[in-house]
């Protein structure tokens, strides 16, 4: 009977990991569009702002304090977190590069009656790689991709051993 008036007292568990992917779901959305829609950025710091008040009051007032959870956890938010950098660098590339929004030549036909008609040519993917104005994202992410691949393991190991020591026990 205790046992039932207990779990009736501290609530429903708090789903963290639940959360987390939900909060990367928006975050990795937001980092792909905003390089078409940049209002999306402000929409950041207000969906947190919200979150970390709700989750306040649910882990106060609702639910029950959520079990530990081990670093594996964020390591695989940090992964995920990662692409979705590298998806933004595509992304932005990709839509810096179309034609329709970013045109680099536009071509005028002019009919028998005097009217002008203007269009974009198409352009194929190594075209798009290849534009001048994208240089600068493709050293983006040369560079992201090899602190991805390179530093982040190293520092990774180095914070490891400095600042996660297993406590002594003696």
């Amino acid at each position: 009977m205790q046992c039932e008036l207990d779990e009736l007292y501290e609530g429903a568990e708090f789903q963290q990991p639940l959360k987390l992917a939900q909060h990367l779901a928006y975050v990795s959305s937001i980092l792909v569009f905003c390089a078409a829609i940049p209002d999306l950025l402000l929409l950041v710091p207000v969906y947190f702002f919200l979150h970390f008040w709700l989750d306040k009051w649910l882990i106060l007032r609702v639910c029950r304090v959520p079990p530990r959870f081990d670093i594996a956890l964020n390591d695989r938010a940090n992964n995920i977190l990662g692409f979705a950098i590298l998806l933004r660098i595509i992304s932005s590339i990709w839509i810096f590069t179309t034609p329709a929004i970013f045109p680099s030549r536009v071509l005028v036909y002019e009919a028998l009656k005097g009217a002008k008609y203007y269009y974009v040519e198409q352009q194929s993917v190594m075209d798009r790689f290849l534009n001048p104005a994208v240089s600068s994202f493709l050293l983006l992410f040369a560079l992201t991709l090899c602190i991805f691949v390179l530093v982040e393991p190293v520092a990774l190991e180095i914070a490891k051993a400095c600042c996660f020591k297993p406590p002594r026990r003696g």
